[in-house]
């Protein structure tokens, strides 16, 4: 234990110091201030040899006197001094219980002798004070040797008492100045050990010291988690920023341009380790990479839901060779494809251990260049120590809330028998980090289109505006249909059971420096069903645009719609050049 680890636990838990500091400090407050005051006063006595005698008897005596001091401040609490006292003052107490309030000290090599008294009265204290040096100037008289004159000694009050004007008990600021320092004391011994025995993993340092590994880095806790969110929209924001950070990091392991298989696994389920395959592999994505990801995790898939793909083909019917690869694979956006879970088998482990799996992730390594696979958690069951010999490097996402030090060194040295090697761990839902966005506009939000005074409110499900023409001329097999629904080239609907994907924008990664001067395509375009092949090309929106100011339609934005058509016009020449991996339409 070092002063800087006692500092760090202070700083985790600071309630833990600041309890008992408050406490003490306020209940000694409290109690100095309403405790009864305290007085003191004293009285000094001269004692000395009497008058007469050579120089030689004078030193000889005071010689006597300085050993008898001792014995004169005893008897000052004795019943022979202290009873005449009592009774001469009528006090309303006995000898024994006077003796308690009286002390009378004598300097080292003195002849003074000091009576203090202390009561609750500055009055009765300096009275009782001076009785009892009186007194015990005559016992002292009296108990000395006599000679020829009389007593040998004499004892003379030098000094009376006088009542005190401040109290000496209780002394508020000693007393408040000491519980506070108590307080705290007890507080750093109580922080010190509130985490030396948590195990429980709740900041980046805590990751470092259980796993010496890399911390890949933080993810912090959305205010409002949106189920089934487009892997595109989950980057916005401060949190958007955590998954870069994530994929940075990443990208520096193994050989350069070498495919990286990266499996993404945690402790315990719930930890947030789909959540957080979901999010890099859309970085990854954003950034101009292609990348698949699997969901491996054939116990409890979630992959599907988190991108907003359908779930009922996928891995499990590759492995047991329902389907082949290109026949189960989802593309979402530009350079992601997913590749869900399909029916949860009841041998997962078994499966993952086939030939197959390996063979679906060398076909997968050749035709991506970053494979991010989800697999189930390590403490309950086995099948990602089964993923993770085959995989470059396993990041372990660990949550704040509830995984232990225990567990994480479980998950690696699992991994490590498996054959596998943890390359990065990864701390979700960190106490301190909120979801805010940094900049002059938030990543997320939307720049809504202004309107022309007097021009309807668009609606939020209003079909996508035609741009290859006049309004009443528009290319039937081009225009934006108002029912969702693709349109063949004849110019009919497609069939009602088509799968009609939302054209996502992935071009966050060409400009993610610049995403708060981008204006994305407008929402209607993603509500209907508008695809990339949907959109007229860039020459035709002049003319677009000269055909909807005929019309007096208001149209926002002008600028916006030509980034947003030459944005799709890209997107339909970067399909070609797609890995060549058949998709399901």
């Amino acid at each position: 234990m070092t002063l800087r680890d006692v500092l760090r636990s202070a700083r985790k838990h600071w309630w833990w110091v600041v309890l008992p500091v408050v406490a003490l400090t306020l209940g000694m407050g409290v109690v100095s201030v309403r405790s009864t005051p305290v007085y003191r006063s004293t009285a000094t006595l001269y004692v000395a040899l009497a008058a007469g005698g050579s120089a030689g008897d004078l030193n000889q005596g005071s010689s006597y006197t300085q050993n008898q001091m001792t014995s004169f401040a005893r008897l000052a609490v004795l019943p022979v001094t202290l009873e005449p006292v009592v009774r001469d003052l009528g006090l309303d107490t006995s000898a024994r219980q006077l003796a308690k309030t009286v002390a009378a000290t004598s300097p080292k090599d003195s002849s003074l002798l000091d009576i203090a008294v202390t009561g609750t009265s500055p009055e009765q204290t300096a009275l009782v004070a001076n009785a009892v040096a009186a007194q015990l100037g005559q016992v002292v008289e009296t108990l000395a040797p006599k000679g020829e004159a009389g007593s040998t000694i004499t004892a003379t009050v030098v000094s009376e008492a006088v009542a005190p004007a401040f109290p000496i008990a209780p002394n508020t600021r000693r007393n408040v100045l000491a519980a506070f320092l108590a307080g705290l004391l007890i507080g750093l011994a109580a922080a010190w050990a509130r985490d030396a025995l948590d195990t429980r993993v709740r900041h980046q340092q805590d990751l470092r010291r259980t796993v010496d590994v890399p911390v890949l880095g933080s993810i912090r806790q959305r205010r409002r988690p949106v189920k089934g969110e487009a892997p595109p929209s989950a980057l916005v924001g401060a949190s958007g920023e955590d998954f870069r950070r994530v994929r940075a990091n990443l990208e520096m392991i193994g050989r350069p341009g070498a495919p990286k298989l990266l499996v993404f696994t945690s402790a315990l389920q719930s930890e947030g380790k789909s959540f957080v395959a979901t999010r890099v592999a859309a970085s990854f994505a954003a950034a101009g990479v292609r990348t698949l990801l699997v969901d491996a995790d054939l116990r409890r898939p979630t992959v599907a839901g988190h991108v907003g793909v359908d779930g009922g083909a996928g891995l499990t019917d590759v492995l047991v060779g329902r389907a082949a690869l290109g026949d189960v694979v989802q593309h979402v956006g530009r350079h992601l494809v997913v590749l869900a879970a399909g029916p949860v088998p009841p041998n997962p482990a078994e499966l993952l251990a086939y030939p197959e799996f390996g063979a679906l992730l060398d076909q997968a390594a050749a035709e991506f260049e970053v494979v991010v696979i989800d697999a189930p958690p390590l403490v309950p069951v086995a099948d990602a120590a089964v993923i993770a010999r085959r995989a470059t490097g396993v990041v372990v996402v660990a949550d704040a809330r509830q995984v232990r030090r225990p567990q994480l060194r479980q998950v690696a040295e699992a991994v490590r028998l498996g054959g596998g090697r943890v390359v990065g761990t990864v701390l979700n839902r960190e106490k301190g980090l909120a979801d805010e966005s940094y900049g002059y506009v938030a990543d997320g939000e939307r720049r809504r289109p202004r309107r022309r005074r007097g021009a309807p409110a668009p609606s939020e499900h209003a079909p996508a505006p035609p741009l290859d023409g006049a309004a009443g001329g528009a290319d039937p097999a081009t225009a934006a249909p108002r029912d969702g629904r693709r349109r063949a080239p004849d110019g009919h609907r497609a069939a009602a059971d088509a799968p009609v994907r939302p054209a996502v924008v992935e071009d966050v990664a060409d400009d993610e420096a610049a995403s708060t001067d981008v204006v994305a395509a407008p929402p209607a375009a993603v509500a209907e069903g508008v695809g990339p092949r949907d959109v007229a090309s860039p020459e035709d929106v002049p003319r677009a645009r000269r055909a909807d100011e005929g019309r007096g339609a208001a149209t926002a934005h002008p600028e916006a719609d030509d980034l947003d058509v030459e944005h799709e016009h890209e997107h339909d020449e970067d399909d070609a050049a797609l890995p060549s991996v058949a998709l399901r339409s």
